[in-house]
């Protein structure tokens, strides 16, 4: 497998709007399941690098900036699911 750094998705604000959570879906691009009304990112690999940036503008914006951090989670597909209906 070759190893590959392109950017094929974002996730920010332009797509999205400011100051609310967002869940998708990050799949192989030959995913079929249930994406429960989600958006997907389709990956071109199976293997994907996953990053993340924050604007900090000043010591005043670190403890959102750490709280945010704190919410951002990358769970399996499954996992999810299951939450939905606990």
């Amino acid at each position: 497998m070759r190893d590959n750094t392109d950017v094929f998705a974002y996730i920010g604000s332009r797509e999205y709007g400011l100051n609310k959570a967002v869940t998708v879906i990050l799949a192989a691009k030959d995913f079929t399941g249930n994406t429960q009304g989600l958006p997907v990112l389709r990956s071109p690999d199976k293997k994907v690098w996953a990053m993340a940036r924050l604007l900090v503008d000043g010591k005043d914006d670190l403890p959102r900036v750490h709280q945010l951090q704190d919410r951002m989670k990358i769970i399996p597909l499954k996992e999810y699911q299951s939450n939905l209906y606990k």
